[in-house]
Protein backbone atom coordinates (compact mmCIF):
# COMPACT_ATOMS: atom_id res chain seq x y z
CA UNK A 1 0.00 0.00 0.00
CA UNK A 2 1.13 3.43 -1.14
CA UNK A 3 1.90 5.54 2.02
CA UNK A 4 0.22 9.35 2.17
CA UNK A 5 2.47 12.28 2.28
CA UNK A 6 1.78 14.46 5.07
CA UNK A 7 4.09 17.66 5.28
CA UNK A 8 4.63 19.82 7.76
CA UNK A 9 5.77 23.16 7.36
CA UNK A 10 6.62 25.27 10.41
CA UNK A 11 8.96 27.86 12.15
CA UNK A 12 11.84 26.08 13.99
CA UNK A 13 11.12 28.28 17.33
CA UNK A 14 9.65 25.58 19.76
CA UNK A 15 6.95 27.84 20.65
CA UNK A 16 5.61 27.15 17.14
CA UNK A 17 7.19 24.75 16.48
CA UNK A 18 6.09 21.73 19.16
CA UNK A 19 2.42 21.41 18.21
CA UNK A 20 3.82 20.32 14.36
CA UNK A 21 6.48 18.05 16.11
CA UNK A 22 3.33 16.25 18.44
CA UNK A 23 1.28 15.71 15.72
CA UNK A 24 3.83 14.53 13.74
CA UNK A 25 5.43 11.67 16.45
CA UNK A 26 1.24 11.00 16.66
CA UNK A 27 1.25 10.37 12.86
CA UNK A 28 4.44 8.55 12.24
CA UNK A 29 2.81 5.93 14.97
CA UNK A 30 0.35 5.11 12.09
CA UNK A 31 1.16 2.93 9.71
CA UNK A 32 0.67 4.30 5.94
CA UNK A 33 1.98 7.46 6.39
CA UNK A 34 5.11 8.97 4.99
CA UNK A 35 5.90 12.36 6.91
CA UNK A 36 8.09 15.24 6.17
CA UNK A 37 9.27 18.28 8.09
CA UNK A 38 10.14 21.45 6.33
CA UNK A 39 11.66 24.05 8.87
CA UNK A 40 14.74 26.12 9.21
CA UNK A 41 17.95 24.14 10.40
CA UNK A 42 17.71 25.06 14.34
CA UNK A 43 14.94 22.34 14.06
CA UNK A 44 16.78 19.64 12.64
CA UNK A 45 17.81 18.32 16.10
CA UNK A 46 14.89 18.28 16.81
CA UNK A 47 13.46 16.30 14.29
CA UNK A 48 16.08 14.06 14.85
CA UNK A 49 15.20 13.28 18.49
CA UNK A 50 11.79 12.72 17.37
CA UNK A 51 13.23 9.89 15.06
CA UNK A 52 15.05 8.09 18.12
CA UNK A 53 11.84 8.53 20.34
CA UNK A 54 9.75 6.59 17.76
CA UNK A 55 12.80 3.79 16.70
CA UNK A 56 12.62 2.96 20.52
CA UNK A 57 8.59 2.20 20.37
CA UNK A 58 9.39 0.04 17.34
CA UNK A 59 12.49 -1.99 18.47
CA UNK A 60 11.45 -4.99 16.69
CA UNK A 61 9.84 -3.39 13.48
CA UNK A 62 11.56 -0.92 10.89
CA UNK A 63 11.05 2.30 12.30
CA UNK A 64 9.15 5.11 10.48
CA UNK A 65 10.51 8.14 10.64
CA UNK A 66 9.90 12.07 9.27
CA UNK A 67 12.20 13.61 6.73
CA UNK A 68 13.71 17.14 7.28
CA UNK A 69 13.81 19.10 4.68
CA UNK A 70 15.52 22.30 5.21
CA UNK A 71 14.34 26.05 4.58
CA UNK A 72 16.74 28.85 3.47
CA UNK A 73 15.98 32.15 4.96
CA UNK A 74 16.13 34.37 8.29
CA UNK A 75 14.72 32.45 11.44
CA UNK A 76 11.50 33.77 12.99
CA UNK A 77 14.30 34.44 15.63
CA UNK A 78 16.64 36.07 13.36
CA UNK A 79 13.68 38.34 11.47
CA UNK A 80 12.97 39.65 14.84
CA UNK A 81 16.82 40.42 15.48
CA UNK A 82 16.92 42.22 12.54
CA UNK A 83 13.72 44.61 14.08
CA UNK A 84 15.63 46.50 17.04
CA UNK A 85 12.19 47.46 17.88
CA UNK A 86 10.98 44.05 18.42
CA UNK A 87 14.04 43.52 21.20
CA UNK A 88 12.28 42.23 24.44
CA UNK A 89 13.16 45.09 26.25
CA UNK A 90 10.97 46.96 23.71
CA UNK A 91 8.30 44.92 23.55
CA UNK A 92 7.63 44.91 27.32
CA UNK A 93 8.17 48.45 27.43
CA UNK A 94 4.54 49.82 26.45
CA UNK A 95 2.45 48.04 29.11
CA UNK A 96 -1.23 47.64 28.62
CA UNK A 97 -4.47 49.67 28.79
CA UNK A 98 -4.03 53.07 26.18
CA UNK A 99 -0.66 52.26 26.64
CA UNK A 100 -0.96 49.63 23.85
CA UNK A 101 -1.31 51.75 21.02
CA UNK A 102 2.21 52.35 21.39
CA UNK A 103 2.25 48.34 20.61
CA UNK A 104 0.04 49.15 17.45
CA UNK A 105 1.93 51.80 16.02
CA UNK A 106 5.26 50.02 15.34
CA UNK A 107 5.03 46.32 16.98
CA UNK A 108 2.06 44.59 15.93
CA UNK A 109 2.91 45.84 11.90
CA UNK A 110 6.05 44.58 11.87
CA UNK A 111 5.19 41.49 13.20
CA UNK A 112 2.91 40.83 10.44
CA UNK A 113 5.15 41.92 8.11
CA UNK A 114 8.24 40.31 9.85
CA UNK A 115 10.26 39.35 6.44
CA UNK A 116 9.59 42.70 5.23
CA UNK A 117 13.26 43.11 3.09
CA UNK A 118 12.25 41.14 0.41
CA UNK A 119 14.64 38.69 -0.59
CA UNK A 120 14.62 36.91 2.60
CA UNK A 121 10.69 36.01 1.90
CA UNK A 122 11.25 34.85 -1.15
CA UNK A 123 13.93 33.23 -0.11
CA UNK A 124 11.95 31.28 2.16
CA UNK A 125 8.84 30.89 -0.21
CA UNK A 126 11.25 29.29 -2.87
CA UNK A 127 12.35 26.87 -0.20
CA UNK A 128 8.60 25.85 0.70
CA UNK A 129 8.14 25.49 -3.22
CA UNK A 130 10.81 23.32 -3.23
CA UNK A 131 9.84 20.83 -0.05
CA UNK A 132 6.35 20.65 -1.56
CA UNK A 133 7.52 19.84 -4.92
CA UNK A 134 9.98 17.25 -3.04
CA UNK A 135 7.50 16.28 -0.53
CA UNK A 136 4.30 15.84 -3.12
CA UNK A 137 2.15 15.82 -0.16
CA UNK A 138 -1.54 15.12 0.25
CA UNK A 139 -1.76 17.56 2.74
CA UNK A 140 -0.04 19.94 4.21
CA UNK A 141 -0.13 21.04 8.00
CA UNK A 142 1.13 24.84 7.78
CA UNK A 143 2.19 27.06 10.67
CA UNK A 144 0.09 30.25 10.50
CA UNK A 145 3.00 32.33 11.52
CA UNK A 146 4.88 31.43 8.45
CA UNK A 147 3.49 33.37 5.64
CA UNK A 148 5.61 32.18 2.80
CA UNK A 149 5.09 29.00 3.87
CA UNK A 150 1.31 29.70 3.88
CA UNK A 151 1.74 31.50 0.11
CA UNK A 152 3.68 28.67 -1.41
CA UNK A 153 0.76 26.38 -0.41
CA UNK A 154 -1.46 28.97 -2.37
CA UNK A 155 0.34 29.21 -5.43
CA UNK A 156 0.70 25.40 -6.04
CA UNK A 157 -2.85 24.94 -5.46
CA UNK A 158 -1.93 22.48 -2.21
CA UNK A 159 -4.34 20.91 -0.20
CA UNK A 160 -3.49 22.78 3.50
CA UNK A 161 -4.60 23.44 6.75
CA UNK A 162 -3.40 25.30 9.91
CA UNK A 163 -1.84 24.19 12.87
CA UNK A 164 -1.42 26.45 15.64
CA UNK A 165 -0.39 27.15 18.92
CA UNK A 166 -2.79 29.68 19.50
CA UNK A 167 -6.21 30.43 20.95
CA UNK A 168 -9.76 31.32 19.14
CA UNK A 169 -8.92 35.04 19.91
CA UNK A 170 -5.75 35.19 17.59
CA UNK A 171 -8.06 32.98 14.86
CA UNK A 172 -11.15 34.58 15.22
CA UNK A 173 -10.61 38.37 14.61
CA UNK A 174 -14.50 39.15 13.85
CA UNK A 175 -14.45 38.56 17.72
CA UNK A 176 -12.46 41.92 18.44
CA UNK A 177 -13.94 43.93 15.58
CA UNK A 178 -17.22 42.97 15.70
CA UNK A 179 -17.79 42.59 19.41
CA UNK A 180 -15.35 45.11 21.09
CA UNK A 181 -17.91 45.83 23.81
CA UNK A 182 -17.05 41.90 24.83
CA UNK A 183 -13.43 40.84 23.84
CA UNK A 184 -10.67 43.00 25.01
CA UNK A 185 -8.23 44.19 22.42
CA UNK A 186 -4.70 42.57 22.17
CA UNK A 187 -2.35 44.18 25.19
CA UNK A 188 -5.25 45.89 26.49
CA UNK A 189 -5.33 43.72 29.76
CA UNK A 190 -8.94 44.53 29.54
CA UNK A 191 -11.11 41.60 31.20
CA UNK A 192 -13.30 39.35 29.61
CA UNK A 193 -16.52 40.63 29.49
CA UNK A 194 -14.82 43.88 28.97
CA UNK A 195 -16.71 45.83 31.68
CA UNK A 196 -19.40 49.01 30.94
CA UNK A 197 -16.98 51.34 32.03
CA UNK A 198 -13.93 50.26 29.71
CA UNK A 199 -16.19 49.39 26.32
CA UNK A 200 -15.64 53.43 25.18
CA UNK A 201 -11.57 52.89 25.34
CA UNK A 202 -11.78 49.67 24.05
CA UNK A 203 -13.48 50.86 20.73
CA UNK A 204 -10.99 53.42 20.69
CA UNK A 205 -7.98 51.08 20.66
CA UNK A 206 -10.11 48.98 17.80
CA UNK A 207 -9.99 52.04 15.73
CA UNK A 208 -5.98 52.62 16.22
CA UNK A 209 -5.36 49.17 15.81
CA UNK A 210 -7.61 49.42 12.38
CA UNK A 211 -5.80 52.47 11.70
CA UNK A 212 -1.99 51.54 12.45
CA UNK A 213 -2.52 48.56 10.03
CA UNK A 214 -4.20 49.95 7.40
CA UNK A 215 -1.54 53.00 7.03
CA UNK A 216 1.52 50.49 7.85
CA UNK A 217 4.38 51.23 5.37
CA UNK A 218 6.16 47.90 6.16
CA UNK A 219 2.59 45.64 5.35
CA UNK A 220 2.24 47.55 2.30
CA UNK A 221 5.73 47.19 0.37
CA UNK A 222 6.28 43.55 1.71
CA UNK A 223 2.51 42.87 -0.35
CA UNK A 224 4.34 45.05 -3.17
CA UNK A 225 7.16 42.95 -3.05
CA UNK A 226 5.36 39.95 -3.26
CA UNK A 227 2.84 40.82 -5.51
CA UNK A 228 5.98 42.45 -8.01
CA UNK A 229 7.67 38.65 -8.08
CA UNK A 230 4.52 37.05 -8.85
CA UNK A 231 2.97 35.99 -5.57
CA UNK A 232 -0.92 36.81 -5.50
CA UNK A 233 -2.90 38.60 -3.33
CA UNK A 234 -2.47 39.67 0.28
CA UNK A 235 0.31 38.79 2.63
CA UNK A 236 -1.24 36.20 4.40
CA UNK A 237 -1.80 36.86 8.31
CA UNK A 238 -4.92 35.94 10.54
CA UNK A 239 -6.45 38.85 9.38
CA UNK A 240 -6.96 38.24 6.11
CA UNK A 241 -10.22 36.67 5.11
CA UNK A 242 -8.49 34.24 2.72
CA UNK A 243 -7.76 32.09 5.47
CA UNK A 244 -10.92 31.81 7.30
CA UNK A 245 -12.29 28.94 5.51
CA UNK A 246 -9.05 26.80 5.88
CA UNK A 247 -9.23 23.78 7.96
CA UNK A 248 -7.63 24.96 11.58
CA UNK A 249 -6.40 22.68 14.46
CA UNK A 250 -6.29 24.35 17.30
CA UNK A 251 -5.58 23.72 21.43
CA UNK A 252 -8.14 26.28 22.63
CA UNK A 253 -11.67 24.09 23.49
CA UNK A 254 -14.88 25.48 24.88
CA UNK A 255 -13.87 25.05 28.74
CA UNK A 256 -10.12 26.44 28.19
CA UNK A 257 -11.22 29.67 26.61
CA UNK A 258 -13.72 32.53 26.37
CA UNK A 259 -17.06 31.81 24.96
CA UNK A 260 -17.34 32.57 21.75
CA UNK A 261 -19.53 31.05 18.11
CA UNK A 262 -16.52 28.46 16.69
CA UNK A 263 -16.53 28.80 12.62
CA UNK A 264 -17.06 24.97 11.43
CA UNK A 265 -13.62 24.79 9.82
CA UNK A 266 -12.00 25.01 13.34
CA UNK A 267 -11.35 21.52 15.51
CA UNK A 268 -11.05 22.56 19.16
CA UNK A 269 -8.00 19.70 19.77
CA UNK A 270 -7.54 20.46 23.60
CA UNK A 271 -3.48 21.21 24.83
CA UNK A 272 -1.63 19.92 21.55
CA UNK A 273 1.43 18.93 23.52
CA UNK A 274 5.06 16.61 22.75
CA UNK A 275 5.11 13.17 24.41
CA UNK A 276 6.76 13.03 27.75
CA UNK A 277 8.37 10.31 29.89
CA UNK A 278 7.53 10.40 34.03
CA UNK A 279 9.91 12.54 35.82
CA UNK A 280 11.18 9.86 37.52
CA UNK A 281 12.55 8.01 34.14
CA UNK A 282 13.42 11.86 32.96
CA UNK A 283 15.58 12.75 36.17
CA UNK A 284 15.39 10.82 38.95
CA UNK A 285 17.42 13.54 40.84
CA UNK A 286 15.00 16.29 40.21
CA UNK A 287 11.83 13.51 41.12
CA UNK A 288 13.47 13.32 44.59
CA UNK A 289 13.77 17.11 45.09
CA UNK A 290 9.92 17.33 43.87
CA UNK A 291 8.73 14.60 45.93
CA UNK A 292 9.60 16.40 49.15
CA UNK A 293 6.86 19.28 49.14
CA UNK A 294 4.22 20.69 47.19
CA UNK A 295 5.90 22.84 44.37
CA UNK A 296 5.26 25.83 42.72
CA UNK A 297 7.48 26.06 39.48
CA UNK A 298 8.20 29.25 37.95
CA UNK A 299 8.68 29.51 34.22
CA UNK A 300 8.55 32.68 32.30
CA UNK A 301 9.16 30.79 28.69
CA UNK A 302 12.43 31.06 26.61
CA UNK A 303 12.47 35.09 25.52
CA UNK A 304 11.71 36.69 28.72
CA UNK A 305 14.64 37.43 30.74
CA UNK A 306 15.78 38.82 34.15
CA UNK A 307 17.68 42.13 34.99
CA UNK A 308 19.02 41.77 38.74
CA UNK A 309 16.37 44.68 39.55
CA UNK A 310 13.44 42.37 37.96
CA UNK A 311 15.20 39.44 39.44
CA UNK A 312 15.41 41.38 42.65
CA UNK A 313 11.62 42.41 43.11
CA UNK A 314 10.59 38.94 41.95
CA UNK A 315 12.47 37.00 44.68
CA UNK A 316 10.49 39.59 47.32
CA UNK A 317 7.59 38.35 46.04
CA UNK A 318 8.26 34.83 46.16
CA UNK A 319 9.98 35.38 50.16
CA UNK A 320 6.19 36.60 50.95
CA UNK A 321 5.04 32.85 49.90
CA UNK A 322 7.68 31.00 51.54
CA UNK A 323 7.72 32.85 54.89
CA UNK A 324 3.71 32.03 55.09
CA UNK A 325 4.01 28.13 53.63
CA UNK A 326 7.04 25.82 55.07
CA UNK A 327 5.56 23.42 53.10
CA UNK A 328 6.15 24.81 49.81
CA UNK A 329 9.31 24.71 47.69
CA UNK A 330 10.47 26.50 43.94
CA UNK A 331 11.46 25.34 41.46
CA UNK A 332 12.73 29.10 38.83
CA UNK A 333 13.95 28.65 35.62
CA UNK A 334 15.56 32.11 35.71
CA UNK A 335 17.16 33.33 32.51
CA UNK A 336 19.09 36.07 33.58
CA UNK A 337 20.57 39.41 31.24
CA UNK A 338 23.33 41.05 32.00
CA UNK A 339 25.73 43.19 29.34
CA UNK A 340 27.72 42.06 26.77
CA UNK A 341 30.44 39.93 28.09
CA UNK A 342 29.47 39.43 31.55
CA UNK A 343 29.13 35.76 32.52
CA UNK A 344 26.11 34.48 34.37
CA UNK A 345 27.82 32.59 36.93
CA UNK A 346 30.00 36.26 37.96
CA UNK A 347 26.33 37.39 38.95
CA UNK A 348 24.74 33.83 40.14
CA UNK A 349 23.34 35.34 43.43
CA UNK A 350 22.88 38.70 42.16
CA UNK A 351 19.15 39.78 42.88
CA UNK A 352 18.29 36.75 44.82
CA UNK A 353 19.76 38.02 48.38
CA UNK A 354 16.17 38.21 49.74
CA UNK A 355 15.40 34.08 49.49
CA UNK A 356 19.34 33.18 50.09
CA UNK A 357 18.27 31.12 53.18
CA UNK A 358 15.58 29.36 50.68
CA UNK A 359 18.17 29.08 47.70
CA UNK A 360 21.02 27.26 51.03
CA UNK A 361 18.20 24.85 52.32
CA UNK A 362 16.95 23.72 49.13
CA UNK A 363 13.94 24.87 49.18
CA UNK A 364 14.22 26.97 46.33
CA UNK A 365 15.76 25.69 43.16
CA UNK A 366 17.07 28.32 40.64
CA UNK A 367 18.33 26.98 37.74
CA UNK A 368 18.88 28.67 34.06
CA UNK A 369 17.49 25.32 31.89
CA UNK A 370 14.82 23.06 33.08
CA UNK A 371 16.69 19.49 32.63
CA UNK A 372 13.69 18.00 31.34
CA UNK A 373 10.48 19.44 29.33
CA UNK A 374 7.89 21.62 31.38
CA UNK A 375 5.14 19.02 31.31
CA UNK A 376 6.77 16.34 32.85
CA UNK A 377 7.77 18.65 36.16
CA UNK A 378 3.89 20.00 35.86
CA UNK A 379 2.69 16.12 35.57
CA UNK A 380 4.87 14.82 38.28
CA UNK A 381 1.83 15.56 40.41
CA UNK A 382 3.81 17.94 43.34
CA UNK A 383 3.21 21.16 41.47
CA UNK A 384 0.59 23.21 42.81
CA UNK A 385 0.84 26.80 41.00
CA UNK A 386 2.79 27.84 37.82
CA UNK A 387 3.84 31.12 37.42
CA UNK A 388 4.48 31.86 33.71
CA UNK A 389 4.20 34.88 31.03
CA UNK A 390 1.07 34.04 29.28
CA UNK A 391 2.36 32.32 26.37
CA UNK A 392 -0.33 30.02 24.66
CA UNK A 393 2.27 26.80 25.35
CA UNK A 394 3.08 27.59 29.01
CA UNK A 395 -0.79 27.68 29.25
CA UNK A 396 -2.15 24.82 27.79
CA UNK A 397 1.15 22.65 29.67
CA UNK A 398 -0.89 24.15 32.72
CA UNK A 399 -4.21 23.50 31.58
CA UNK A 400 -3.40 19.69 30.84
CA UNK A 401 -1.69 19.23 34.41
CA UNK A 402 -4.54 20.86 36.11
CA UNK A 403 -2.68 23.57 38.11
CA UNK A 404 -3.56 26.75 39.05
CA UNK A 405 -2.22 29.87 37.04
CA UNK A 406 0.13 33.46 38.21
CA UNK A 407 0.65 34.92 34.43
CA UNK A 408 2.55 37.86 34.73
CA UNK A 409 2.07 39.23 31.31
CA UNK A 410 4.68 40.29 28.97
CA UNK A 411 3.59 41.69 25.43
CA UNK A 412 0.70 41.62 23.07
CA UNK A 413 -1.93 38.46 24.30
CA UNK A 414 -0.08 37.31 27.08
CA UNK A 415 -2.39 39.77 28.75
CA UNK A 416 -5.21 37.99 27.08
CA UNK A 417 -4.09 34.88 28.89
CA UNK A 418 -4.31 36.76 31.79
CA UNK A 419 -7.78 37.91 31.30
CA UNK A 420 -8.16 33.79 30.76
CA UNK A 421 -7.11 32.53 33.81
CA UNK A 422 -9.37 34.98 35.89
CA UNK A 423 -12.62 34.41 33.24
CA UNK A 424 -12.11 30.36 34.03
CA UNK A 425 -11.52 31.10 38.06
CA UNK A 426 -7.98 28.90 37.72
CA UNK A 427 -5.72 31.79 38.44
CA UNK A 428 -4.85 35.15 38.66
CA UNK A 429 -2.86 38.30 37.01
CA UNK A 430 -0.04 38.65 38.98
CA UNK A 431 0.81 42.33 38.09
CA UNK A 432 -2.21 43.88 37.65
CA UNK A 433 -1.11 47.53 38.38
CA UNK A 434 2.12 47.27 36.96
CA UNK A 435 2.53 44.97 34.14
CA UNK A 436 5.45 44.23 32.34
CA UNK A 437 7.14 45.44 35.30
CA UNK A 438 6.78 42.44 38.33
CA UNK A 439 5.83 43.97 41.42
CA UNK A 440 7.02 42.40 44.48
CA UNK A 441 3.99 43.26 46.90
CA UNK A 442 1.57 42.36 43.92
CA UNK A 443 3.34 39.33 43.42
CA UNK A 444 3.38 38.54 47.03
CA UNK A 445 -0.20 39.19 47.12
CA UNK A 446 -0.84 36.43 43.81
CA UNK A 447 0.90 33.82 44.84
CA UNK A 448 -1.00 34.31 48.39
CA UNK A 449 -4.37 34.20 46.91
CA UNK A 450 -3.81 31.34 45.05
CA UNK A 451 -1.87 29.30 47.39
CA UNK A 452 -3.05 30.64 51.01
CA UNK A 453 -6.44 32.14 50.91
CA UNK A 454 -10.17 31.34 50.99
CA UNK A 455 -10.52 30.97 47.12
CA UNK A 456 -6.88 28.36 46.90
CA UNK A 457 -9.19 25.33 47.03
CA UNK A 458 -11.94 26.43 44.60
CA UNK A 459 -9.00 27.66 41.99
CA UNK A 460 -7.04 24.39 42.04
CA UNK A 461 -10.69 22.12 41.97
CA UNK A 462 -11.94 24.26 38.80
CA UNK A 463 -8.36 23.35 37.06
CA UNK A 464 -8.29 19.74 37.67
CA UNK A 465 -11.92 19.43 36.42
CA UNK A 466 -10.93 21.29 33.00
CA UNK A 467 -7.64 19.08 33.06
CA UNK A 468 -10.06 16.13 34.23
CA UNK A 469 -12.26 17.05 31.48
CA UNK A 470 -10.22 17.15 28.54
CA UNK A 471 -10.27 13.03 27.95
CA UNK A 472 -7.88 12.57 24.38
CA UNK A 473 -5.09 14.00 24.02
CA UNK A 474 -4.81 17.56 21.57
CA UNK A 475 -1.81 15.88 19.15
CA UNK A 476 -4.47 12.78 19.13
CA UNK A 477 -7.22 14.88 18.27
CA UNK A 478 -5.14 16.80 15.86
CA UNK A 479 -3.52 13.80 14.05
CA UNK A 480 -7.36 11.58 13.24
CA UNK A 481 -8.43 15.17 11.91
CA UNK A 482 -5.39 15.41 9.54
CA UNK A 483 -5.92 11.47 8.80
CA UNK A 484 -9.81 12.64 8.18
CA UNK A 485 -8.54 15.35 5.89
CA UNK A 486 -6.05 13.16 4.09
CA UNK A 487 -8.68 10.27 3.64
CA UNK A 488 -11.53 13.29 1.97
CA UNK A 489 -8.55 14.89 -0.38
CA UNK A 490 -8.36 10.69 -1.97
CA UNK A 491 -11.56 10.68 -2.24
CA UNK A 492 -11.87 7.56 0.35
Amino acid sequence: MDSHVVLFLTNAELSQANVHLAVAYELLLRPGYDVHIASFEPLRDEVDMLNAAIATLTPTSPANSATFHRLAGATLKEAFAQHPELAAEHLRAPGFGIRATAAYKGLIPVTLALWDNGADYLTIYHSCVGAIQQARPTLIAVDPFLAPGIDACQVTNSRFCLLSPNTFLEHIPSLRLTKPWKYPQINSGFPFPVPLKLILPNIYLLIRLIFALRSAPVCKSLEQFRNANGIPGPTPSLLNTQLRRVPCLLPSRRDTDFPCSIPSNFTCCGPILRPYRPITEENPTLATWLARQSTVLVNMGSHVTWTPLETARFAAGLKTLLAHRADIQVLWKLARAFPDGQLLSQHSMEGLETIVKFIQNDRVKVLSWLPVEPISVLQSGRVVCMVHHGGSNSYHEAIRAGVPHVILPVWLDTYDFAARVEWLGIGVWGSHRTAPIVDSGDLGAALMRVMASSESAGMMQRAQRIANGLGTEGRVVACEKIVEMVSKTLGK
